[in-house]
């Protein structure tokens, strides 16, 4: 029986030295654990516990941890210009751990700090109003001036409050200016532009005050019109592209007509080997051939998020013409100089290695035994057309996803997973810097991948565990 005394027993004061020891050796937030520091004391977690209480060590812990996480936090505060920037994300990034854990240690000191900061609606609501107090010329009051002389990153899409801001802003500045630029008669939905004004109700938009062109509804097909003129409306009401992008984006949907011709009469019963088969005879390239498929990935888009309320939109079918324009090449037509294929050397390849796919799924469909069957070339009753077989599948992949050898080399099974119904996701490692991506992977070729996968489990079983051994 032990006897009551207020001094510290040798072993406890060796434990209480070890782990003072202990939290100041350490540099890393996840080694700061129990088990850790009774690997470094040499002693079992029970014998560290009736020294520490599990309180007390999770106070010391914590303790070490917000000493750790404050100069991440520093770093990013002095950083930040608005509160929208000092994110609790961005410090556990900078600490290499998970925002909630960031947000369990310093969610108190985090948000108290980030008080002393300004939004970025009050920074671009001062600018408004300096540059409309200094009256500033009518053409120079845009987005890009007001994001620039606020110190902030411009977005992409403009908030709702700064459009409305901004307008009224500008109205208080023709005002001042008046007889510069025509005032607008009321009730218009007005877009102001440098140089003047647009009717975003319209169906023509006179853009060349502002360095652009004219646009016109009635130049487009009707049925891509209906989804294509609001798309343009909100790419102008943004305020964060150019005059120029605004045209390049109006004579995409213009090519999209041309590829849909008059094959596909309607863009709202489209299919996937409909559409595929337009574009195979579309005759454009280059630029119209870039600017085309990014159009008819935002029509099927719409589409897309339209089919959630109107049932007679095909959901499942609008999902694969997504997934398809979203992964399909669009291949320059100059000299490749050697570095890079023509569209027709892709395709030829391409057309080869479905020859062999189909050579390899023919071969197993009976399943032979693998495992007692020769790989060489000149084998005439072997399985040389399973490894070509696999060679093809590595092709598609790179082709399709845009990954190296090196990367396809180390993909494993299970490495591809549907996501959601009709969209496959591809994880891979990069070789070098060991980190995992996602990528998207087309329906058609992870239903490829499996097959190849279920066709040789055999003979897989007796290799290493890769996809394409």
């Amino acid at each position: 029986m032990k006897t009551p005394s207020n001094h510290t027993s040798p072993s406890e004061q060796a434990i209480r030295q070890l782990a003072a020891a202990f939290f100041a050796r350490s540099t890393t937030y996840q080694a700061v654990t129990l088990e850790e520091f009774a690997l470094f004391a040499g002693a079992d977690v029970t014998d560290i516990l009736e020294v520490f209480s599990l309180n007390e060590w999770t106070s010391l812990r914590h303790a070490w941890r917000v000493q750790y996480l404050r100069p991440f936090m520093d770093e990013v505060y002095r950083e930040a210009q608005t509160q929208e920037e000092f994110t609790i994300r961005s410090i556990a990034t900078r600490a290499g751990i998970l925002p909630y854990q960031v947000y369990h240690c310093m969610k108190e000191e985090w948000q108290a700090r980030k008080a002393t900061l300004p939004t970025a609606r009050k920074k671009l609501l001062e600018v408004i109003k300096t540059m409309v107090q200094a009256n500033v010329p009518l053409a120079d009051f845009t987005i890009e001036r007001m994001y620039a002389a606020s110190g902030l990153p411009p977005r992409v899409k403009l908030p709702r409050w700064l459009y409305q801001a901004r307008r009224d802003a500008y109205f208080e500045l023709v005002e001042r200016q008046r007889g510069a630029v025509a005032f607008p008669s009321a009730g218009e939905n007005i877009l102001p532009i440098a140089g003047g004004w647009i009717d975003l109700d319209s169906s023509s938009w006179d853009l060349r005050p502002a360095g652009g062109t004219v646009l016109k509804r009635e130049r487009m097909r009707d049925d891509l019109a209906a989804l294509a003129w609001p798309l343009l409306r909100e790419d102008l009401r943004s305020g964060a592209l150019t005059m120029s992008t605004i045209y390049a984006h109006y004579e995409g949907f213009r090519q999209a007509g041309k590829v849909l011709g008059t094959g596909i009469p309607d863009v709202r019963s489209t299919t996937l080997e409909a559409l595929q088969r337009a574009w195979v005879c579309y005759e454009g390239i280059g630029v119209p051939c870039v600017r085309a498929r990014r159009a008819l990935l935002q029509l099927f888009e719409a589409l897309l998020q339209r089919s959630a309320t109107e049932p007679a939109l095909d959901s499942q079918e609008l999902l694969s013409i997504v997934n398809w324009l979203g992964t399909m090449l669009v291949l320059p037509h100059t000299a490749s100089h050697g570095d890079f294929l023509f569209e027709d050397e892709v395709n030829t390849i391409l057309v080869s290695c479905l020859t062999d796919i189909k050579a390899g799924i023919r071969f197993t469909e009976n399943g032979p035994d693998l495992t007692k069957l020769s790989t060489r070339q000149k084998s005439t009753d072997g399985a040389a057309c399973i490894v070509h077989w696999a060679v093809a599948l590595m092709i598609v992949l790179m082709t399709f996803t845009g990954l190296r050898r090196q990367s396809v080399l180390l993909l494993e099974v299970g490495d591809w997973a549907e996501i959601r119904a009709g969209l496959f996701a591809l994880a891979w490692r990069h070789q070098k810097k060991g980190e995992e991506h996602l990528a998207v992977l087309p329906a058609t070729i992870a239903q490829q991948l499996q097959c190849y996968v279920d066709r040789t489990a055999v003979a897989e079983r007796n290799c290493r565990p890769n996809a394409f051994s």
